[in-house]
């Protein structure tokens, strides 16, 4: 065991992790160093807190699905490339309807470089195909 990499998480609920028998924790001492407690670790690429909540896995890492591809064609284009759905909840969520939206803008409208002119065209956009 490498003790300088190694660190303690202590499982419960939120009131029992947040509690004075928690927080005042004796230290573990390996080797002469110190074990620090932590909130969460990462394992194998999964993320294991110490509540067992998946927050910090779902939305507190790099949301690989928004890469951006370039596309080269006649005129380039951004377009964002979106993974597969595995549940209706991620579906439907804010994120995906954004690009979504976005992939449906004409490319016009997408290499604009100006933002005040952007934010113009797509209001004259959405409000002329409002249906």
């Amino acid at each position: 065991m490498n003790a300088s990499k190694t660190k303690a998480v202590i499982f419960g609920s939120r009131h029992r992790v947040g509690s004075d028998a928690c927080v005042s924790a004796e230290k573990i001492v390996v080797d002469d160093c110190i074990i620090p407690y932590v909130e969460s670790v990462e394992y194998l690429g999964v993320i294991i807190d110490n509540v067992l909540a998946w927050e910090d896995q779902l939305f507190g890492r790099r949301l690989e699905f928004l890469d951006v591809a370039l596309r080269r064609g006649d005129i380039r284009q951004d377009y964002l490339r979106l993974s597969r759905a595995n549940s209706n909840m991620y579906d439907r969520s804010f994120l995906v309807h954004g690009i979504r939206i976005w992939n449906s803008l004409p490319a016009d409208l997408t290499s604009l470089d100006n933002l005040n002119l952007f934010k113009n065209a797509c209001f004259a956009y959405f409000l002329e195909n409002d249906n």
